[in-house]
C-alpha cells in the first residue's frame, strides 16, 4: 500500500552522534543508519549540530563535522549520495540512491560572519536553522526568551535566499519567527516542530504561525521528541496523528512534511523509535486520508520547498 511511497526527513543529528560516539553511517546503534534507511527514506537531511562547549570554536568544530560527514558519504557512495541541488535528488531517485541535504543547526557556526555563511555554502550546506536554544549573533531561541532578530539576523536571511540556503525557524522564538516572516522573499521552514496547540511547549508553532507558514507556502516537519508530542509521560502514534489531524484542520495537507530530530532526541514515542518507523506514521495517514495527502506529508510538501529554492 505505502511501500513505495518516498519519504524526506527534514532533520536529524546522526552525523554529530556518529562523530561523538566513534560510530558510523552504515551500521550502528542509534536512530538512524545506512541500512535502516534504504528502504524507508529516500532523502535525508544531515544536521551539525553543536553542544555548547564548542561555542567558542563553533566554525572550525562545524568544518570538522562536515569532514566527517563528507568521509562517511563518499564510504557509502552506492547507497546515498550529497546533494545540492533539486536536480541532484530527481536523479538519485531515479537510480534508487538515498539523497543526502547538509545543514547546520544553531547560526553560531557562522560566528557572525556572512563570509563564513558563504563558506558553508561553498562546502554544500544548503539548509540553516537560525538558533538553537540559546540567544546567538542572529536571534533569539525559544527557550531563551522573545526578541527580534539582530540586524545581522536579518541580513542572514536575506543572504540565504539569494543564494539559495532554506531558511529553518525551529527553536526560533516567536518574534524572530514574525521577522523571517516579514523579511523573506522564499518560503521558509520549520524542519522540526509540532502544533503547540496539540502539546504546549515553545519549541511548537501556535496556529496562528501554522498559517501564516502555509500562506507563504513553507513547510514543517513533524518532530517526534516525545516532549513536543505530548505533555503525557508516555505516547504513541496516536499521539503523532493527533498533531497531523490538528494541522489539517486549520491549515491543510500542503503544509506538513517530517522533521523527525533522530539521534538529537532523548525518546520517542513508543513504536517510534529508530527511522525504519517513519513508514508506520506514512500507512496511518494513507488510512485516514489516502493516497495524495499521504504522498504530500511524506515527500511532495517538501520537493516543493527543493523545487523553489534549491
Amino acid at each position: 500500500m505505502t511501500e513505495n511511497i518516498k519519504i524526506t526527513d527534514m532533520h536529524c543529528d546522526t552525523i554529530v552522534k556518529c562523530k561523538r560516539e566513534n560510530q558510523n553511517l552504515f551500521k550502528n546503534n542509534i536512530h538512524i543508519d545506512l541500512e535502516r534507511m534504504k528502504n524507508t527514506v529516500s532523502t535525508e537531511t544531515f544536521a551539525i549540530w553543536l553542544e555548547k562547549e564548542y561555542y567558542s570554536d563553533a566554525y572550525n568544530e562545524t568544518c570538522r563535522c562536515i569532514d566527517f560527514y563528507n568521509a562517511e558519504i563518499n564510504k557509502n557512495s552506492n547507497i546515498i549520495s550529497h546533494v545540492n541541488t533539486y536536480n541532484d535528488i530527481i536523479k538519485n531517485r531515479k537510480n534508487n540512491i538515498i539523497s543526502s541535504i547538509l545543514s547546520i543547526e544553531g547560526g553560531e557556526a557562522i560566528e557572525g560572519s556572512l563570509e563564513k555563511l558563504e563558506d558553508f555554502y561553498e562546502k554544500g550546506v544548503r539548509l540553516m536553522t537560525l538558533t538553537w536554544n540559546y540567544k546567538n549573533h542572529i536571534g533569539c531561541g525559544a527557550f531563551y526568551g522573545d526578541e527580534n532578530l539582530t540586524d545581522f539576523g536579518k541580513n542572514v536571511v536575506k543572504h540565504m535566499n539569494k543564494k539559495g540556503m532554506i531558511v529553518d525557524v525551529s527553536h526560533l522564538c516567536d518574534k524572530g519567527f514574525y521577522d523571517v516572516l516579514r523579511i523573506s522573499d522564499k518560503p521558509f521552514i520549520a524542519s522540526h516542530s509540532n502544533s503547540r496547540t496539540i502539546c504546549n511547549s515553545k519549541r511548537n508553532l501556535t496556529d496562528e504561525q501554522i498559517i501564516e507558514l502555509k500562506n507563504i507556502g513553507g513547510v514543517m516537519g513533524i518532530n517526534l521528541y516525545s516532549n513536543f508530542v505530548s505533555e503525557k509521560e508516555h505516547c504513541n502514534i496516536d499521539d503523532v496523528m493527533r498533531h497531523i489531524d490538528h494541522i489539517i484542520n486549520i491549515a491543510g495537507d500542503d503544509i506538513i512534511g517530517f522533521g523527525c530530530d533522530y539521534d538529537g532526541i532523548e525518546s520517542a514515542p513508543e513504536g517510534l523509535l529508530e527511522v525504519s518507523c517513519i513508514s508506520k506514521i506514512v500507512t496511518e495517514i494513507y488510512k485516514r486520508y489516502g493516497k495524495e495527502t499521504a504522498e504530500k506529508i511524506a515527500f511532495k510538501n517538501f520537493d516543493r520547498i527543493f523545487s523553489q529554492i534549491l
